[in-house]
């Protein structure tokens, strides 16, 4: 498949050749695929921002190439300008950007820019708001009068008004409770279904891209040190953190499980995972991610307690075994060579230490072959 955006050896400095030069990006290459879910992770002032800002010409490279389909988005400025309607930016705390007297009107100012007629218009708006979770009673209010949540959804209703191929948005969740941020996510689901759109999410929240992202980027000092499947990502839990990034609760947790000797799968990100994993087998269900941690670990504790058993009860069993046997030639010795007890226990003692062998060893001899 075709990547929708590629990014070519792309460089971006600020302030170039002067005593406040800095390097924001250093020749990244990466490609975007139609349809996908990208999560972009990266502590603050790694070059996040910089990079979504180029996906949709905000940015221009100081070197390298940015091709959306194929095409160099600054070969031209009518390509240029086209691209920020395909590609649609979504910056932090948006609501602090609007600006129109209704909320339909904000909504509507992304297709009157692009010259459609006001039927299309009409359409686009209504079904951004449906989208974005607005009823339709908001439409004629000011955004003014909005809570936070709801300026949020409306800035995203006027991005995705424009129906986008690529949705980029730049911590959508930020300042939000966790009922209005899983809300909001699963609108930006609805849109990328919907409209097989791609979606480009940059989020501190580890567990939200974890679950939802296809693959995830990191940013590192310009760079991307890493890039593939959550899984993937994670499983270099240590390096991430090293970087200054968290990891997903999930994936600390089932760390410190294997570092505690379980032999458990360290790339473990998500609730769903956890509870799927032989070692929460013994946690009763449902279970939330709160209360989930210190039950795995009260079952690590419990299994390695478990294993301990296990493993005194083999020796026990083993000890068992072992005098069963060795009674059973110290009374064919007895009866054979007409000997006490303790005479024909001292007898086998004795055979054990000449040959080097166990007395378990010697008493099977014994019964294989004869007390003699």
């Amino acid at each position: 498949m075709e990547p929708i955006i590629s990014l070519k050896q792309l460089t971006h400095i600020y302030s170039p050749n002067t005593p406040f030069e800095q390097r924001a990006l250093d020749r990244i290459d990466l490609d975007i695929h139609p349809g996908e879910y990208l999560g972009i992770i990266g502590r603050t002032g790694s070059g996040k921002s910089t990079l979504i800002q180029h996906l949709n010409g905000l940015a221009k490279p100081t070197s390298g190439q940015v091709l959306f389909e194929g095409q160099d988005i600054w070969a031209d400025k009518a390509l240029t300008h086209s691209i920020r309607f395909q590609v649609g930016l979504v910056f932090q705390y948006p609501e602090y950007q609007l600006f129109e007297e209704t909320v339909y009107r904000d909504i509507a100012f992304g297709p009157k820019n692009m010259k459609l007629d006001e039927a299309e218009i009409d359409r686009r708006v209504r079904r951004a708001a449906e989208f974005a979770g607005l009823k339709e009673d908001v439409l004629e209010r000011s955004p003014f009068e909005l809570s936070g949540g709801q300026k949020r959804r409306v800035a995203i209703a006027g991005v995705i008004a424009m129906e986008p191929k690529v949705l980029v948005l730049d911590e959508p969740t930020a300042g939000l409770d966790p009922a209005g941020a899983a809300s909001i996510l699963a609108n930006i689901e609805a849109y990328r279904q919907a409209n097989h759109a791609t979606i480009v999410i940059v989020s501190h929240s580890m567990e939200d891209v974890a679950r939802l992202a296809d693959r995830l980027v990191v940013v590192s000092h310009g760079t991307l040190p890493y890039i593939g499947t959550p899984r993937e990502v994670f499983s270099h839990g240590a390096a991430l953190e090293e970087l200054g990034l968290g990891v997903p609760a999930m994936n600390r947790v089932f760390s410190r499980v294997r570092a505690m000797g379980v032999d458990i799968d360290p790339a473990v990100y998500t609730v769903e995972q956890a509870k799927d994993y032989g070692v929460s087998g013994y946690l009763v269900k449902p279970i939330d991610e709160k209360s989930l941690i210190p039950n795995i670990e009260l079952v690590v504790a419990q299994s390695k307690e478990m294993k301990r058993l296990r493993k005194d009860m083999a020796k026990v069993s083993e000890r068992l075994a072992n005098r069963s046997i060795i009674e059973k030639a110290k009374g064919q010795v007895m009866q054979e060579q007409n000997l006490s007890e303790q005479e024909a226990y001292h007898y086998i003692r004795k055979l054990s230490q000449l040959k080097g062998l166990s007395m378990r060893r010697v008493a099977e001899m014994i019964l294989v072959k004869g007390g003699g």
